[in-house]
């Protein structure tokens, strides 16, 4: 071996004694695996209390979940009422009694009651102001429906313009306080719709809406009453608008079949 031999033989075994050093130190200073801690038990929740701090029966819910369930104090009222005009008195207090108040009929419910039955009816109609009536027969079957919480009527009559099918659907309002009304008929594809009250001191009902009036290509403002003439006898008159006055278009006496 010649002297370059020599000297990369050196360098070489200088090189792998530095590599194995390394390494064994590297061995002897790495950490150690860390053994797993053993966990902390957790705090056990304490137990229900019932009355005067004693522990409550087992199964008994805590009594902050009691006081947190929804409804839990309106469940507990007394009842006291919040009625509106014409609902149920000794209603529920709270929400739920509100709701119940908006749902149940109520005193004025039986002013559309009164109405149920069978009935025949003398009709005039006006198609014109200052013209004479043109006059027919019909029936009518009043029926309420949904517990009493809404009138229907059936109406079949005979016209100049040929026979007439009609409905007319009544109700009251709790929420708003009014009558409500829609009629549609076999005259038209419309619908008239009116909102009104029951006057006392008339012993009447009072209407006011509108309906599509295809003579003037639009909507037509109305008015009508449904008067109790008595037990056996209702009058229903309806005006309507024309040139901006008021004029008696409709006059229907029912008397009981």
């Amino acid at each position: 071996m010649n002297k370059f031999g020599y000297v990369m033989w050196g360098l070489a075994t200088a090189a792998l004694v530095v590599v194995v050093t390394a390494t064994r130190a590297q061995d002897a200073n790495g950490a150690a695996p860390k053994a797993n801690a053993p966990k902390a038990a957790a705090p056990k929740a304490a137990a229900p209390k019932g009355a005067g701090g004693k522990p409550a029966p087992k199964g008994a819910a805590p009594q902050a979940a009691v006081q947190a369930a929804p409804g839990a104090q309106a469940a507990a009222g007394t009842g006291a009422s919040t009625a509106a005009a014409g609902a149920p008195a000794g209603a529920p207090a709270g929400a739920a009694g509100i709701l119940r108040n908006a749902m149940l009929p109520g005193q004025n419910h039986a002013h559309l009651k009164a109405l149920v039955g069978s009935w025949n009816a003398a009709v005039k109609s006006w198609q014109f102001p200052n013209k004479p009536p043109t006059e027919s027969k019909a029936t009518a079957v009043f029926q309420l429906i949904m517990d009493g919480r809404f009138l229907v009527e059936n109406f079949v009559g005979t016209t100049p313009q040929g026979d007439v099918t009609g409905m007319g659907l009544y109700g009251y309002d709790n929420v708003t306080g009014a009558f409500e009304c829609v009629r549609i008929d076999t005259q038209g594809t419309g619908m008239a719709r009116s909102t009104g009250e029951w006057k006392e001191e008339h012993g009447a009902f009072s209407f006011h809406g509108e309906f599509s009036n295809p003579l003037n290509g639009g909507p037509s403002k109305s008015h009508s009453t449904l008067k109790r003439v008595s037990d056996t006898e209702y009058l229903y008159e309806m005006y309507e608008m024309r040139a901006d006055k008021l004029f008696k278009s409709v006059e229907i006496t029912y008397t009981k079949a």
